[in-house]
């Protein structure tokens, strides 16, 4: 039986099967790229622990309430180390992300899927557009989100100098439409990386082109990747939910115990011990548990992106070839014989 071509468009089932279809071309490249790169995150996860437990033991113990100036300083490593795991963090998986994604690319077009070759692409032309992508990312939504503040501070504060039940109304308005456009938006650049990785496109042109090609479907787009995101957490929760679990049952147990014996006085050093002790117990079973549902993720979240944005791809080539064909020409079916 002749294989289904991969570039072409896709109904939500389509997608699906396509998605694991894929994966015969590209697990190999995602196990040598993706899963050190979860190892290395999941283990960073847990390195930020030491010094958040010695910054919150200092609050409990009452040693930054003299010196509220120390708090900047008590804090200072736990920031540090989140900020350094989530760069390193987020850099590996930008790479090894952009790695299945560009394989999956080139086995649809039937080129060659070589590992060596692949990450030389990525390096060499690819990676820096992608950090220049998600740095530009960050900005829209940070401007995005003053915009709003400032847009909807300005009218509560009109509008209450005539009803505070109206500034109230406005305001709650204004939040909701707000996150309206935050998820609006957050979908119409949803296929950013696909787009450079797919093309020669540059970084605000992938902006543009993501845009188009959701906007003439944002709905599909919407509720395809709402359905597919619901069937992955489903999937993946089967894999950690039995370790998470295992890890967060006893913690709840003496954390309920502790509430019934202490509801008259309170005892906030006793609350800090559990939770303590329940993360100086779990941090094998958190690094595992972080590690499978990265792994199960990555092999398939990407493939899926990947095919959707051809789907999209392919609608609006042949969208553009209908629009450009001019509106009087006429077609007719030849004769059977084919004379005209």
């Amino acid at each position: 039986m002749t294989e289904k071509p991969f570039i072409r468009e896709y109904t939500l089932s389509e997608l699906f099967e396509g998605t694991f279809r894929m994966l015969k071309h590209t697990w190999k490249n995602t196990l040598i790229t993706a899963v050190p790169a979860y190892f290395i995150i999941s283990f960073s996860t847990i390195l930020w622990m030491g010094p958040y437990f010695e910054f919150i033991s200092k609050i409990v113990q009452g040693d930054l309430s003299a010196n509220p100036y120390a708090v900047f300083s008590a804090i200072g490593p736990f920031l540090s180390a989140i900020l350094i795991a989530s760069i390193v963090g987020g850099l590996l998986l930008l790479f090894a992300r952009a790695v299945i994604v560009l394989t999956a690319f080139r086995a649809a077009k039937n080129e060659s899927t070589d590992i060596k070759e692949i990450i030389l692409v990525v390096l060499k032309e690819k990676l820096g557009k992608l950090v220049l992508q998600v740095l530009l990312l960050v900005a829209i939504f940070a401007g995005g989100y003053l915009a709003v503040a400032i847009a909807i501070g300005l009218t509560g504060g009109l509008f209450s100098l005539i009803s505070g039940v109206l500034s109230g109304i406005i305001v709650a308005v204004g939040i909701i439409v707000a996150i309206g456009f935050i998820i609006w938006l957050v979908y119409s650049f949803n296929f950013i990386q696909e787009d450079v990785l797919y093309s020669d496109a540059g970084v605000v042109q992938s902006f543009k082109n993501s845009f188009k090609l959701v906007n003439q479907s944002w709905w599909r787009v919407f509720g395809y990747l709402l359905v597919f995101s619901l069937a992955l957490s489903f999937a993946v929760s089967i894999v950690t939910g039995p370790i998470t679990f295992s890890v967060m049952m006893p913690f709840y147990s003496s954390l309920f115990e502790q509430v019934l014996d202490n509801a008259a006085n309170y005892d906030m050093t006793r609350m800090y011990d559990l939770i303590k002790e329940m993360f100086s117990n779990a941090v094998v079973p958190i690094f595992i548990a972080s590690f499978l549902s990265g792994v199960a993720t990555i092999f398939i979240s990407p493939l899926f992106s990947a095919l959707f944005y051809i789907d999209l791809r392919v609608k609006n080539e042949k969208t553009e070839k209908l629009s450009s064909i001019p509106a009087d020409v006429e077609y007719s079916e030849p004769p059977p014989d084919g004379d005209l």
